[in-house]
């Protein structure tokens, strides 16, 4: 429900936003079905004459980008006055996918419940941004930012609605799932299932995250952290914090969800008109850099290629954000 406090368009600093719409018509699912009166819930920061960037984080990083009212941002470092998405200069959008944990439509909080939640494709969460873009009365994105599945929806965008942006920044996604992270996501769905078949679901969702902790990273990393004589301790420490954090936000199905809707993922890069900026990690194995090399090589609008070094493997989008930094400007340079 929409905060009739925070509408302030008026003042002379822009004041985030925050609100949560029911659309309209019924959202098509490229699977079969639709969600019918499906909510979208999203955050918005800027005034609204400046140009829009739509910025997309991993499975886990909803509408909450930037901090705001004490909580924390997942994209903070980069997001408010003075960084490279500067509120001041832009209006940053940001929002929860369908099918995910947040407020918007997901298996926890519609009358299609848990196990009966449809199949959600990243074309899907473009056609649900499409329909947001239209209730803002934003005729272009200036630019559609997204990393991790962010970056895989963002393609989607980009594909089915060229339109609508200018120009894109992928960030560790490529046209489709690397085989290996798909064979890591598969046996994490697997330990779900049996959570939920044994009523186990949080040990084994927490489970799963904790094993996918371990593909997020990058060997280097975990033996600069961990490689002390107690280093063992601590790590087991780690990789059980982030389980209980984990489910403290998610519920299984959100999760798996999601986790299918990655391994679905295939995008055509011929079908990419507008110019596409690439960014990776030399250490990420779930978008390694070469698939991320082969996918620009095909992409025909043209867009910056760099891989960048970091030991933080494919979270080095949240953790390296001076570099990240660097090229969010560097991509936003071209456009406006």
């Amino acid at each position: 429900m929409t905060n009739p406090l925070r509408k302030n368009d008026w003042l002379p600093q822009p004041v985030p936003f925050d609100a949560t719409i029911t659309l309209d018509r019924d959202l098509p699912l490229r699977d079969g079905g639709s969600l019918k009166r499906a909510r979208l819930a999203y955050c918005r920061w800027g005034h609204r004459h400046l140009p829009a960037v739509l910025v997309l984080g991993g499975i886990s990083a909803g509408r909450q980008a930037f901090a705001d009212a004490g909580q924390t941002g997942w994209w903070e470092a980069l997001i408010g006055p003075g960084k490279p998405l500067d509120p001041n200069l832009l209006q940053i959008v940001s929002l929860d996918y369908i099918g995910g944990a947040g407020d918007s439509e997901g298996p926890g909080n519609s009358r299609l419940a848990g196990p009966q939640f449809p199949a959600v494709t990243t074309h899907d969460q473009a056609s649900a941004i499409d329909r947001l873009r239209e209730h803002l009365a934003i005729d272009q994105w200036q630019s559609v930012i997204g990393s991790s599945y962010g970056g895989m929806v963002t393609q989607a965008v980009a594909a089915d609605h060229p339109n609508t942006l200018r120009r894109a920044l992928v960030i560790g996604a490529a046209n489709q799932p690397w085989p290996m992270a798909s064979a890591w996501r598969h046996v994490q769905r697997r330990l779900v299932h049996l959570g939920l078949e044994h009523q186990l679901e949080t040990e084994t969702l927490a489970l799963a995250r904790s094993l996918a902790m371990t593909t997020y990273r990058s060997g280097q990393e975990f033996c600069e952290r961990f490689g002390t004589a107690d280093g063992i301790r601590d790590l087991t420490d780690y990789l059980e914090h982030c389980g209980r954090q984990f489910c403290d936000r998610f519920d299984p199905y959100a999760y798996l969800t999601l986790s299918r809707s990655i391994d679905k993922h295939q995008i055509d890069p011929r079908d990419i008109a507008v110019p596409l900026d690439v960014l990776g990690f030399d250490s990420d194995q779930i978008s390694p850099p070469e698939q991320l090399r082969e996918f620009h090589s095909r992409l025909p609008g043209g867009g910056f290629f760099h891989i960048a070094r970091s030991t933080f493997g494919h979270d080095a989008f949240l953790k390296e954000t001076g570099c990240v930094g660097h090229h969010v400007r560097q991509h936003l340079e071209t456009i406006l």
